[in-house]
């Protein structure tokens, strides 16, 4: 039965119970408000279905409380992504379905098209990104760069080179949500030329984002139009500006700069990379090294208090270890930071909006 009424005879009364078609709802919020007792949202598969019809049922939802943190992971069906200067390197692609998922990977501007299949025991674990995919300035031949992966089942995607590895994030419309807000995370390095850097990838046509640098940053005026001439946008300043689907606007500043703490307001869900060309922590700007950075920020919806981590590559020079920073900052004023490590705790302080915090680890 798709769809209908179900009659049970009980304590000599006859009950009248109303039976849902479960595929008729699109998102898992549509599923668990059907009413229908027996419909849940099956995450593995991303639609709605009888449970005995999910391969995962761990994964399957049936509250709608559950729904929206659900949508919070880095499972999903659609992402795009992109490469920032001096950056190229594997994608890796995975899912937990047991069936057949297939994939495409595609970059318009260079009629790029790449197609794959895995399954939860066979993930493709080396796509290679080549380095014409990255974005290398502000100006229009540089807007079409985004990199679209789309699948028929939920799956995750990562991307790695030999000193970058980071999740690619989907993009998500929270129901009610209005305003995405997201920060770039950056450093400095010991070599001027090298620019701290982010890149803003369009997910939605006619998205709208106001830019708040933390540096001052040249910005074009319209990123719409060839040959738009650059505004200085002075920091603390905004500067507003509209990108399309796959479209993408890199902006960087050098001489030693950072723009850590830049902040992006859009209306829509964005795609935020950030990073830098080749960065220096301060123990590398004394031995002359630096490394390329590159992560991909969520929206500050997603963030949360609480937070586990694992050891860093110790990289070594003349044979001595450089020690590995942590690097944060805070969305909201009056925030401290306590941080449990080995037995011991160290707590920051109260801490500004936008402020910094280097934390060493040996």
């Amino acid at each position: 039965m798709l769809g209908g009424n179900a009659a049970l005879l009980a304590s000599g009364s006859v009950i009248t119970l109303k039976i849902e078609d479960c595929s008729s709802a699109t998102s898992c919020s549509e599923c668990v408000s059907l009413g229908d007792p027996s419909c849940g949202w099956c995450m593995i598969e991303n639609k709605c279905s009888r449970r005995p019809f999910c391969h995962e049922t761990r994964q399957y939802l049936t509250q709608y409380k559950n729904c929206t943190g659900q949508s919070h992971g880095n499972s999903a069906n659609s992402f795009y992504f992109g490469l920032m200067t001096n950056i190229k390197g594997w994608l890796t692609v995975s899912t937990l379905s047991s069936l057949s998922v297939t994939y495409d990977i595609t970059v318009k501007s260079f009629n790029y098209v790449h197609n794959g299949v895995v399954t939860k025991n066979i993930p493709h674990s080396y796509v290679y990104v080549p380095s014409r995919f990255q974005t290398h300035s502000t100006s229009f031949g540089e807007r079409y760069k985004g990199i679209k992966i789309k699948s028929d089942q939920p799956i995750s995607a990562s991307f790695y080179n030999i000193f970058i590895d980071h999740l690619i994030l989907p993009y998500h419309e929270y129901p009610g949500v209005s305003q995405y807000k997201y920060y770039a995370v950056s450093t400095s390095s010991y070599h001027s030329t090298y620019l701290s850097q982010v890149l803003l990838i369009g997910c939605i046509n006619n998205t709208v984002i106001s830019i708040i640098p933390t540096v001052d940053l040249f910005i074009p005026i319209d990123v719409q139009k060839s040959g738009s001439d650059d505004i200085l946008v002075t920091k603390g300043n905004s500067h507003t500006i509209t990108l399309h689907e796959g479209q993408t606007l890199l902006l960087g500043k050098g001489n030693g700069s950072d723009i850590s703490g830049t902040h992006f307001i859009s209306n829509k869900p964005l795609t935020v990379i950030t990073g830098h060309q080749c960065g220096s922590t301060p123990d590398m700007k004394k031995r002359f090294h630096c490394h390329p950075l590159q992560l991909q920020v969520p929206p500050t919806i997603t963030w949360g208090t609480r937070f586990i981590l694992t050891n860093f590559n110790n990289f070594h020079y003349s044979k001595s270890p450089v020690p590995s920073y942590l690097k944060t900052v805070t969305s909201q004023g009056n925030t401290s930071i306590t941080i449990y490590c080995n037995g011991a705790t160290n707590t920051t302080g109260t801490l500004l909006m936008v402020q910094l915090v280097h934390i060493s680890i040996a």
